[in-house]
C-alpha cells in the first residue's frame, strides 16, 4: 500500500492555515460559530504559530491520495510511548470512506512504540467521535478550555491504548 502520509517541511508548513480554512468553514458551522471559527483560525493556523508548533518537534503530515492534499494530521510525543494528535482533518468529500481510518493505521505504524494516543474532540461533533470510536478510542474525560476573547473549546478527551 502506498503512504498517505508526507512530512510538511517547515517552508511549507504556512500552507495549512488554507486547508484548515477550506475544512473548517464547512465543517464546523453547525458546530460553532463562524465567529468562533475565524478566532480559531487566527489562534491555532498563523505562519508563527504553525512554524513554533514544527520546531518544538510536532510531526506535521500530510494527507494525499492520488499525488492531491486531502487533508492534514499533527502529532507529538512526549516520551516514545505517549503521543497526542493535535490535528486529524480530512476535506469534506474524502470522509466517510475508510480513509481516516487508514490513516491512522498508518500513524500507528509509524509510532510502533506509541502505547498511548490521546486527543480531543468537540462533544458536539458526533461524525469524529463516532469514528474515534471505530478505531479503538474511549472517552478519557471531558474538559473545557478557555481559549481567549470569550470562547471555550468544550471537549472530551479521548484515548486509543495499544492491545
Amino acid at each position: 500500500m502506498k503512504s498517505l502520509l508526507h512530512p510538511i517541511s517547515l517552508e511549507n508548513i504556512h500552507q495549512l492555515g488554507l486547508m484548515a480554512k477550506e475544512i473548517w468553514y464547512e465543517y464546523y458551522l453547525s458546530i460553532i460559530t463562524q465567529e468562533q471559527i475565524d478566532f480559531m483560525l487566527e489562534q491555532f493556523y498563523h505562519r508563527e504559530k504553525l512554524e513554533s508548533d514544527w520546531k518544538s518537534g510536532i510531526d506535521f503530515l500530510n494527507i494525499e491520495e492520488s499525488g492531491k492534499s486531502i487533508g492534514y494530521v499533527s502529532i507529538s510525543g512526549n516520551d516514545d510511548e505517549q503521543f497526542f494528535i493535535h490535528k486529524f482533518y480530512l476535506k469534506k468529500e474524502n470522509r466517510g470512506g475508510g480513509i481516516g481510518s487508514k490513516v491512522f493505521s498508518e500513524i500507528l505504524d509509524k509510532y510502533p512504540n506509541a502505547k498511548e494516543i490521546r486527543l480531543q474532540v468537540n462533544r458536539k461533533n458526533v461524525a469524529s467521535i463516532n469514528f474515534y470510536f471505530k478505531n479503538g478510542f474511549k472517552i478519557e474525560k471531558w474538559a473545557d478550555f478557555e481559549i481567549g476573547n470569550g470562547y471555550e473549546m468544550n471537549d472530551y478527551i479521548m484515548l486509543w491504548k495499544r492491545p
